[in-house]
């Protein structure tokens, strides 16, 4: 019997242990508030990494789950509402933006943020104070990750 004990008490301490075990990039919490400003750091289009165009995206918790966003996809801005439900992402039907020309490479850049943005289904804060935001739009095979603007701190 004394064995039995022993070995639970073990198997808790190591289940407990295993929980609370962190590295740098593990998801946070899925009530995690995602308002801020949150810079480019990377883009992956069908697991390629992409070549990057200043841009950032913000957002600003409204009521519930629903976030104000704005940001700057390259060469335009846009605006609008997502819900942010744990990692269930989904824009609004109001998400609009300014149409202005830019060149080849920053038009082709912005055409992919925006269909990740569009099409994103899930949303991950990452690292052990949530400085990175994931957006993954599985459809289309595009990844946006970004860190958390240095302004915010």
């Amino acid at each position: 019997m004394k064995n039995k004990i022993t070995f639970f008490a073990l198997f808790s301490a190591v289940l407990l242990l295993a929980g609370c075990a962190t590295t740098s990039k593990n998801s946070v919490a899925s009530s995690a508030d995602f308002s801020g400003s949150w810079l480019i750091d990377s883009m992956e289009k069908d697991g390629i990494a992409q070549q990057l165009v200043l841009s950032e995206i913000s957002f600003a918790k409204k009521d519930g789950n629903l976030y104000s966003v704005t940001g700057n996809s390259g060469i335009n801005r846009f605006f609008g509402d997502v819900t942010i439900d744990g990692e269930k992402f989904s824009t609004g039907s109001n998400l609009a933006g300014t149409k202005m020309a830019g060149s080849p490479a920053e038009m082709e850049f912005e055409n992919d943020f925006i269909t990740c943005l569009i099409g994103a289904e899930k949303i991950v804060l990452e690292g052990t104070d949530g400085e990175f935001l994931t957006l993954y739009n599985e459809k289309d095979r595009i990844k946006l990750s970004f860190r958390r603007s240095t302004q915010e701190r």
